[in-house]
């Protein structure tokens, strides 16, 4: 039995990482609302026949983008309503509704900024080579994972 059989029906785009299924679909009207339901809804049938649970409690809604409508339909998996989140953390990744990274660059500097304190309180002298050791696992790391988030915003 593969995992990947259950996205074979879906007729919209999906990701799948490890565990994880991410479906995503333009949304112009109610129509192509009611229609992003039925992916939810063959996912159920999919593993009802194969005897898998889903965990809704983990399932959620992150809608990026301007609203299409007022009142967004809610979306249910085996009767339970997924919840909406903004923001949502995605492999270390967080990502807004609007796609701007500026969420993501703050919490990446703070981690940053309190890592250069743990260092400076740790160590109180250095000589120039292992400050720049010290610099460079600890706080160049956190700053060099930043760059996800300003590469997902030049992309959109």
């Amino acid at each position: 039995m593969y995992v990947n059989d259950c996205v074979r029906e879906l007729d919209c785009d999906v990701t799948m990482f490890a565990d994880e299924i991410k479906i995503s679909n333009v949304i112009r009207n109610a129509v192509d609302e009611e229609r992003l339901q039925v992916k939810p809804n063959r996912l159920q049938t999919w593993s009802k026949d194969r005897l898998l649970q889903f965990n809704e409690n983990k399932c959620s809604i992150l809608r990026v983008g301007r609203p299409s409508s007022q009142n967004p339909m809610i979306y249910s998996l085996n009767g339970i309503q997924l919840q909406g989140v903004d923001p949502q953390k995605e492999l270390g990744l967080w990502i807004t509704a609007s796609l701007k990274p500026l969420l993501h660059c703050a919490k990446v500097a703070k981690s940053a900024i309190s890592a250069l304190y743990l260092v400076q309180r740790a160590f109180c002298a250095f000589d120039k080579y292992r400050n720049a050791k010290v610099f460079g696992t600890f706080v160049r790391t956190k700053l060099e994972f930043v760059i996800q988030g300003w590469r997902l915003s030049a992309l959109f």
